[in-house]
């Protein structure tokens, strides 16, 4: 019973981050890109630079390198 619960739990949480990972990805790619708008941290940065190399690199692939190094 206890493994049940426990695997309920961390289903919920990681359908909890797929969604709030969706959300953010949705207001980088909706709201921020489109109206150069650098938010603060990595995205700021990825957008950044896909503003820098006139949109030869992806926000989200420069987020994926970026967050590499800090994990």
């Amino acid at each position: 019973m206890k493994d049940i619960k426990k695997l309920l739990t961390e289903l919920k949480d990681y359908l909890l981050i797929t969604i709030g990972s969706l959300i953010t990805a949705i207001s980088i790619n909706v709201f921020m890109v489109p109206y150069k708008i650098a938010p603060g941290g990595i995205s700021g940065v990825a957008t950044i630079i896909y503003y820098l190399t006139d949109a030869k690199i992806p926000v989200g692939i420069a987020m994926l390198v970026l967050n590499i190094p800090l994990f």
